[in-house]
């Protein structure tokens, strides 16, 4: 009997757990997509600054598509390398100061060879339809991460 009662109770507590660990897992994918992407825009920032040229972080909004160009002269027609940041997480759309909320087509961000970018709201959504907002400052020294979807008129990007 006693038996039967723990095994009763250990089911029930696993019964309550599982869609919370569910719901952690998916979470840390969406954060760990923000960190790969918070990542990759670092690199971009310090190739530019180590080979002294300007660089820009391409984005293909509604999908999970980033690649990287060095900016040359003339944009050759070359096949780009795109990298997925997740299969669950896709770029909803980027905002900044010059051009605003893009959502459609190619979307960038150009860093110089000293490191600046224009300040950038950059809006993750995975497929539980969870968000993440990361913000670049124009001088490209801070990226921060914020839970949710930050309004530009509300947030200083500076």
């Amino acid at each position: 009997m006693e038996l039967i009662l723990v095994i009763l109770i250990f089911s029930l507590v696993l019964s309550l757990a599982i869609p919370r660990l569910g719901g952690l897992i998916r979470s840390d994918e969406l954060r760990a997509s923000a960190l790969r992407l918070v990542g990759l825009i670092k690199d971009t920032r310090n190739r530019a600054m180590m080979e002294q040229r300007y660089y820009r972080l391409y984005f293909e909004p509604n999908t999970s598509n980033v690649w990287t160009e060095k900016i040359e002269t003339v944009r050759e027609d070359v096949e780009k390398k795109k990298k997925s940041i997740s299969r669950d997480v896709i770029v909803k759309g980027i905002w900044s100061g010059t051009k605003g909320k893009q959502s459609e087509g190619e979307v960038w961000i150009t860093f110089s060879p000293m490191g600046y970018c224009d300040g950038a709201l950059i809006y993750l959504l995975d497929d539980k339809s969870k968000s993440f907002t990361i913000q670049i400052n124009p001088f490209g020294t801070q990226i921060d991460l914020i839970e949710g979807e930050v309004e530009p008129e509300l947030q200083e990007v500076s």
